[in-house]
């Protein structure tokens, strides 16, 4: 399970950066006027936030079912 939520962290951080130097590439391409490049880092920036969302969902999924097995392990440990 921890496998997992390493995973899924180092993938939002992979998808967080991502989606941070392709904004400043779009901002860049934005500001020089060409207007191919925008549209393709616009692209890849909605992918990568898509990507981050989707990570966050699972992410918060993962945590949410750690909870309950961490809870059940530890009401069978008292019984």
């Amino acid at each position: 399970m921890r496998r997992i939520l390493l995973g899924l962290l180092f993938a939002l951080s992979v998808s967080l950066v991502s989606l941070v130097v392709t904004l400043s590439g779009s901002l860049i391409a934005s500001g020089t006027g060409d207007q191919l490049a925008v549209v393709v880092l616009r692209t890849i920036m909605i992918g990568c936030l898509v990507l981050s969302a989707i990570c966050l969902c699972l992410l918060v999924i993962t945590l949410g079912v750690y909870v309950v097995i961490q809870s059940r392990d530890d009401s069978d440990r008292s019984s």
